[in-house]
């Protein structure tokens, strides 16, 4: 199979689990590629060898994930990832809950798309990122 930068293929996790992704680059010199989950979300760096071509049929199903940054987060000056502290807690907002995401724009060049995401109660609809 031919890897290039841009192919949707199967992408082997852990033993025994496959995840559609997209090459998103290549290692030559480690046989490696980094690759974007588009159905699960996220990213994973595999070796080359555990690519496999998709069937066609699998491509044309709608992708589950997609990438997106909250509006009006950004992460602190020299700051290259969010702390573990900030990922708990955004988690513990989050997980098990029903989300709502409202696009509120595009960044430009990059195109990457910005979003309001709202957690939604029985009694109460909260700003995900106004919480604190």
């Amino acid at each position: 199979m031919l890897i290039l930068v841009g192919v949707i293929c199967v992408a082997r996790g852990k033993p025994g689990e496959w995840f559609r992704a997209e090459v998103v680059s290549l290692d030559e010199k480690n046989d490696t590629a980094k690759v974007r989950l588009v159905d699960e979300g996220g990213y994973l760096e595999v070796p080359v060898d555990e690519l496999r071509q998709i069937r066609f049929d699998f491509v044309t199903v709608p992708f589950q994930a997609t990438e997106c940054k909250l509006a009006g987060v950004a992460l602190a000056e020299n700051s290259a990832s969010l702390t573990a502290t900030a990922r708990d807690y955004f988690n513990e907002l989050c997980q098990g809950q029903i989300l709502q995401a409202h696009i509120l724009g595009y960044t430009y060049p990059s195109k990457e798309t910005l979003i309001y995401l709202y957690r939604m109660n029985e009694k109460q609809v909260i700003h995900i990122y106004t919480c604190t």
